[in-house]
């Protein structure tokens, strides 16, 4: 069977505290979206900034770049600092970045262009260790109930940010700009204060060194390099819907905002249903196919010319790229260990997140041939990518690892 279900087991209960931590880190992932929809507003805006839109691409490409560098790097910083104590001390940093670049805008009015990049930069310094310390530390603390916590973070937090533009628009529009920034900053201490009562450090940590694969299996990087490969495929290369959805509009014989936004709530519903299958996926074999279906699905989306179909096969893919996001990470969790677990999660937010900008260049790249190319091309590299990390992780006998933490091999 290519999808495998986890083996009867009793409930596991999530830890005290969980869902105030959830719902605190949802709400701060909300945030940051309306604090990137302020950037563009301050740059793009004729009444702010009023500069042309590759100024604000140069501003995207801050916020994420960071990831490159950091990523590779994250597991020798984590083994000397500690994931707890990263991801606190970088939560303060960004609240701290967040209040001073929001009341630099309020005492001083309009900043400069390259202060906004720099701003842009600290920040996406600071999320390229924050993100994959909140998520070590997630691994480490919930141990058995991972999949299910996890899975119940992604869908509130994919939720919350799918409405994020919409009141994000209304906060713009009643607030001065640079309130913005200080609502975003709050949120931070929010989720500062929830982690300082929700994780005991010692606990976690120790919880890191225990949980891992078992011995006598493949080497974690003999698993983990095609989880990478299909983690650049689906979510560098195939995951640019906000690109391709728009380039597609022409082709649907579609045309005006609302269409665009149909399309986006189709993939925001997947995304928000996806997570409670990839917590439930279990073995090897399973993420592979999903990163293939997604392709499947791409694949038929740039054949379509039908909005509904679109909308239709647009839903699959969104659910499809939230459960590889929950089951990756149960995947990491399973097979590793200590510091090791660290450097695989920071290398997997590499591929997914800091390849980003690197798979929105390809994509524009594609649209001069036509905009159906901008989706099956990474269709086929993500169904080939899942066929081809199927056969590697079967020829290693790895086909029966768990996914999820407290299924035994």
């Amino acid at each position: 069977m290519l999808f495998q279900r986890q083996a009867d087991s009793p409930p596991r209960a999530l830890p005290r505290g969980t869902v105030s931590f959830i719902a605190a880190q949802s709400l701060s992932n909300g945030f940051t979206a309306i604090e990137i929809l302020a950037l563009s507003w301050l740059t793009l805006a004729p009444q702010q900034m009023g500069l042309p839109p590759h100024y604000f691409a140069a501003i995207t490409g801050a916020l994420f770049l960071p990831f490159l560098v950091v990523g590779p790097l994250y597991g020798r910083i984590a083994a000397r600092w500690g994931a707890n104590f990263l991801w606190r001390t970088c939560l303060v940093g960004e609240a701290a970045a967040c209040s001073l670049f929001g009341a630099a805008i309020l005492l001083f009015g309009m900043p400069d262009y390259l202060v906004v990049v720099l701003y842009a930069l600290s920040i996406g310094a600071l999320q390229a260790i924050e993100v994959p310390s909140r998520q070590t530390s997630l691994m480490n603390h919930l141990e058995d109930s991972f999949a299910t916590g996890y899975a119940a973070f992604t869908a509130t937090s994919r939720g919350i940010s799918a409405v994020a533009p919409l009141a994000g628009g209304a906060l713009i529009a009643l607030l001065p700009i640079g309130s913005v920034f200080l609502v975003n900053a709050a949120s931070f201490g929010l989720v500062f204060f929830v982690a300082l009562k929700f994780f005991d450090p010692e606990v976690a940590e120790a919880a890191g060194g225990k949980a891992g694969g078992g011995a006598g299996g493949p080497s974690p990087s003999a698993i983990l390099f095609p989880v990478l490969v299909m983690g650049f495929c689906i979510g560098a290369l195939g995951y640019q819907f906000p690109v391709t959805n728009l380039l597609s509009l022409d082709r649907l014989s579609v045309t005006g905002s609302m269409a665009f936004g149909v399309i986006s709530a189709a993939v925001a519903v997947g995304g928000i249903l996806g997570p409670w299958l990839g917590a439930k996926l279990s073995g090897a074999r399973s993420l592979c196919a999903v990163v293939a279906i997604f392709g499947a699905c791409e694949l038929l989306m740039g054949a379509s010319d039908q909005l509904v179909v679109y909308c239709a096969f647009a839903l699959v893919c969104g659910a499809a790229y939230s459960s590889f996001t929950v089951a990756s990470m149960g995947f990491v969790r399973s097979t590793t260990s200590g510091n090791d677990r660290a450097r695989w999660v920071g290398m997997l937010s590499t591929v997914t997140i800091g390849c980003v900008p690197v798979g929105t260049l390809l994509v524009g790249g594609l649209a001069v041939i036509g905009s159906e190319m901008t989706l099956m091309l990474p269709a086929a590299l993500c169904m080939a990518a899942g066929g081809i990390s199927y056969l590697l992780l079967w020829s290693k006998r790895a086909s029966t690892l768990p996914l999820s933490p407290g299924e035994e091999k």
